[in-house]
């Protein structure tokens, strides 16, 4: 399996998205796939963090020329395409960005199998076939309307992009007590306006009361002199930039204070009571969800750094044992670290089976066939009635040099495939039935599979496709056929 990644990293952009894609990109290479990454942003050292894990990165060039009526997301959507030509298409395509939307994927589409939608504001339409969304809400229907009908939807921290070492370090975990004594301090890789220092600013009446404060921030982080600076006046802070093992010094925190995104899994999967302050404006809906269902402390919006607003939210936590124990016990239920081993395992689809058609299809066959959603694509998009439709199928199914098939997912018909075979050579025909949600690529891969195996006297496939199916198209490419002939045709008036 190859997975690319298209996904970006800066200052305002901050790492989260490309850590949550590394995770799932280490965990797909150890299982043997092939991964790529392609950004347009992104730092040295998280570039270097990718090579080291084995891999591979392409940097899409900034391009500041302004083409009439070519948008920035098409331009990226072509130079994504760019990289991917010439090579066979991958399996899935990983997008993880916000600036990125359907505009984007119908343009890729035609360059992959499958698309993987990562998101955390169903603000914008998508053309996917699977969608992440890792965020605690109430709102279980909030893309209903953003995707396609058949696109799987996977919702909720169960589906937390977090590295193996959390789940690992979940098994060391301890109970809290509610007695702080030690410190997690962590607003992000970049934290642009620089919340951490006003955090340790905002924790100094309590460092008599603390053993040790843990202040972990990114090598991309602008701040960084100012901070380093910060710590070495307190013998207590102990600063890492970047930190190598944040399971374990989350393990041993009482406390986590910090920024909203990914960092909420992190902590809530190792139980840790935390006070969180909303740094950007994606991390506004998240805070307040969590906040109310009783999962942390914290305040949703502080774009700037707010000391006073957070000196008043430490007191009240640091003398309120009882809470802390409550956030803790509530936080440590919410995320089990197995989200990436639950995503990779819905990027393997169980294989189809396949059936020869009877005479008892008949009628599903018929109805199938005059679906619009069918007739529309259709290379003879006339609707068929039943005297005409069973002469045909008596026909087809006396026919020696006919392969008329079923393709069924958990007993489910999900398509049809007519193959029509003259000596070493086949045509086929597919269409999925009405309304099903199995992705064309997997259909006609597998159905050209199925053939290739029980006939292995066949050594070519044909297909003939309505030229305005963009989407047939895509999956037939995508699943190996390429263009051999232009077929051109004239519809003459009868007498």
């Amino acid at each position: 399996m190859k997975i690319v990644f298209r996904v970006d990293a800066s200052i305002p952009i901050g790492s989260g998205h490309v850590m949550r894609c590394l995770a799932l990109a280490d965990e797909a290479k150890r299982r043997g796939a092939e991964t790529l990454f392609i950004c347009r942003e992104l730092p040295h050292s998280l570039r270097q963090n990718l090579i080291e894990k084995k891999h591979s990165v392409q940097i899409l060039a900034l391009d500041s020329t302004s083409t009439p009526g070519e948008s920035v997301q098409k331009k990226d959507a072509y130079a994504t395409a760019a990289v991917l030509t010439g090579c066979p298409p991958p399996d899935w395509i990983v997008v993880d960005h916000y600036q990125l939307d359907i505009e984007w994927e119908i343009i890729v589409r035609q360059s992959c199998k499958y698309i993987l939608v990562i998101d955390d504001l169903a603000d914008r339409t998508h053309d996917c076939d699977l969608l992440v969304d890792q965020n605690f809400s109430a709102d279980n229907s909030r893309y209903k309307s953003l995707v396609p009908p058949n696109t799987r939807i996977l919702l909720g921290p169960a589906y937390a992009l977090l590295r193996p070492e959390f789940a690992l370090a979940r098994r060391q975990t301890r109970l809290r007590t509610g007695v702080v004594n030690r410190v997690f301090v962590c607003f992000g890789g970049t934290d642009p306006a620089n919340h951490t220092a006003a955090a340790l600013k905002a924790l100094e009446p309590h460092y008599h009361k603390l053993e040790k404060i843990d202040v972990i921030i990114g090598t991309a982080n602008p701040h960084l002199e100012k901070i380093r600076a910060l710590c070495r006046k307190q013998k207590i802070i102990c600063l890492h930039a970047p930190a190598k093992d944040i399971p374990s010094l989350l393990v041993s925190a009482d406390l986590a204070i910090g920024a909203g995104g990914t960092m909420h899994w992190e902590r809530a999967c190792l139980g840790v009571p935390t006070l969180a302050f909303g740094i950007a404006d994606n991390q506004k809906k998240g805070i307040e969800a969590l906040s109310e269902a009783g999962y942390l402390f914290g305040v949703a919006e502080m774009l700037t750094p707010n000391q006073g607003l957070m000196s008043a939210w430490m007191k009240a936590v640091l003398t309120n044992p009882s809470l802390l124990v409550g956030i803790a016990k509530r936080s440590y239920s919410l995320v089990d670290g197995m989200g990436v081993s639950r995503v990779l395992s819905e990027l393997q689809p169980p294989p189809l089976s396949f059936r020869p058609v009877s005479e008892t299809d008949s009628e599903d066959l018929l109805r199938w066939r005059n679906h619009p959603a069918i007739r529309a694509v259709s290379i003879d998009p006339r609707e068929i009635d039943p005297e005409t439709h069973r002469t045909w199928l008596q026909k087809t199914l006396a026919n020696p040099n006919c392969l008329l098939l079923i393709a069924e997912s958990k007993k489910q018909a999900i398509g049809v495939i007519r193959f029509d075979i003259r000596i070493s050579e086949a045509t086929i025909s597919v269409y999925r039935t009405p309304l099903q949600p199995e992705n064309r690529y997997k259909l006609i891969h597998q159905a050209t599979a199925w053939l290739h195996q029980n006939h292995p006297e066949i050594h070519r496939i044909l297909a003939e496709v309505h030229p305005d199916n963009f989407t047939s198209l895509a999956a037939f490419k995508a699943a190996g056929y390429r263009q051999a002939k232009q077929l051109l045709a004239i519809e003459l008036e009868q007498p």
